[in-house]
Parts: structure tokens; C-alpha cells; sequence
């Protein structure tokens, strides 16, 4: 999928099942919100 040198090619890899059963694979990867698009600092 990536390249042995990539910094995504050591994330995990995924499966999922469509509704038709085609299976599609797709790396695992956590993404954070943009700063400053949430509430969520400390008072």
C-alpha cells in the first residue's frame, strides 16, 4: 500500500466489509482536530 519507507507504512492495516461484500483495506490513523476548532481548553 506504502512504499517501506513511508512514515504510514509501519500503521496498522484495516479492513471493512462494504454492504455490497467488497472488502476494502485502509491503514489505521488517528487524526486530531485543527487547533483552536474546539472548546476544550483549560480554564
Amino acid at each position: 500500500m506504502f512504499e517501506p519507507i513511508s512514515r504510514y507504512a509501519q500503521l496498522e492495516t484495516a479492513q471493512m466489509t462494504l454492504p455490497d461484500g467488497r472488502i476494502v483495506a485502509y491503514k489505521r490513523r488517528r487524526f486530531y482536530p485543527r487547533v483552536g476548532s474546539c472548546n476544550c481548553s483549560p480554564k
